[in-house]
């Protein structure tokens, strides 16, 4: 951006800016707006459930006499507890205790909604606790929408008063709805929680005869097959079986990406979820890996041993374990 020069210059300059400002509120107001929309249904959902609002109608209007966005989320909370941190410290074994080169490690963050210290679970760092915090952080770094849980921009390189210069709108700019005092990071939280996972694809003999495999390679002591949801007076997620394939702790397993994230080191990575894996193109987290064999085959440090097991398959074990991974 030039800022000096001659007064045409400077003129078109301002126009230029003052343009660039407006498409800008724009774009932001557009996207906070079209979350709300997009959510609202689940969001209802979450409310129905048993969160404390206390609802009037008028005419085909709702209007909730809930006092604050964040005694809002606290009723939720109550209402939806997922994996409980006790399951996930249980399988915590980061001195490798039982010897067998797996040191899988709770990633112990702050919840920057509540400043309780929890296990994180979200992210490829684990770097969330929350669906909530997880939703805000993305609505701050991936569409650059400020909210009350991360207020300040990102502006690499940026001054203070170049970004006004582009970003006139106040931060932060996700604010709660004057009816509803639901925040769009508060419908995306719901959105969220509400969305079914992908169901298991078709399984064969040989998928079947694969998961046997699976064990046997080493591959479960990270990719646990399933973990349980506490209890929770919603039916939906009550004490539920979770055939998530991850233990969701922190692994080295030779792929790291050099950068530090909460209490992740730039070696380390939370075990991703093979839930929905038939559905996922390209893997691991740069991509790098365009098949399951091409993922399975850059596993090292921790998952070195079980990758050297694949490996030493053979021809007929392997396409089970491949069938069956296909499955999931």
């Amino acid at each position: 951006m030039r800022c000096l020069g001659s007064p045409a210059e400077n003129s078109r300059s301002s126009a230029w800016v003052s343009a660039i400002s407006r498409r800008s509120r724009r774009s932001k107001t557009a996207s906070v707006r079209r979350s709300t929309a997009r959510a609202a249904r689940s969001a209802t959902a979450c409310r129905r459930s048993g969160a404390r609002a206390s609802w009037r109608k008028s005419g085909r209007r709702a209007e909730t006499n809930a006092a604050s966005s964040w005694s809002s989320y606290r009723s939720r909370a109550r209402c939806f507890r997922p994996i409980p941190d006790e399951v996930l410290l249980a399988l915590d074994d980061a001195d490798d205790r039982d010897g067998d080169g797996i040191s899988g490690r709770a990633a112990i963050v702050t919840d920057i909604a509540t400043g309780h210290r929890r296990v994180g679970r979200f992210g490829w760092k684990a770097q969330q606790a929350t669906l909530l915090a997880f939703s805000a952080d993305a609505y701050r770094n991936e569409m650059g929408i400020t909210n009350d849980l991360f207020p300040d921009e990102v502006a690499f390189g940026i001054t203070a008063e170049q970004m006004k210069l582009c970003d006139r709108i106040p931060d932060p700019e996700d604010k709660p709805d004057r009816r509803t005092r639901r925040r769009a990071i508060d419908n995306f939280e719901s959105f969220m929680k509400f969305l079914a996972p992908a169901g298991r694809g078709p399984i064969d003999d040989a998928g079947r005869a694969g998961e046997a495999v699976f064990g046997a390679a080493g591959c479960a002591s990270c990719h646990v097959p399933s973990l349980q949801t506490g209890p929770s007076p919603n039916p939906l997620f009550n004490r539920k079986v979770v055939p998530l394939f991850s233990d969701l702790l922190l692994h080295d397993i030779g792929t790291g990406d050099g950068i530090s994230q909460e209490a992740a080191s730039p070696q380390e990575f939370r075990t991703p979820p093979l839930w929905g894996l038939r559905l996922r193109r390209p893997l691991l987290h740069d991509g790098t890996a365009a098949t399951v064999e091409d993922a399975i085959g850059l596993h090292g440090g921790e998952a070195a041993s079980a990758r050297g097991r694949f490996l030493a398959l053979p021809a007929d074990r392997r396409a089970a374990l491949l069938a069956f991974l296909k499955s999931l």
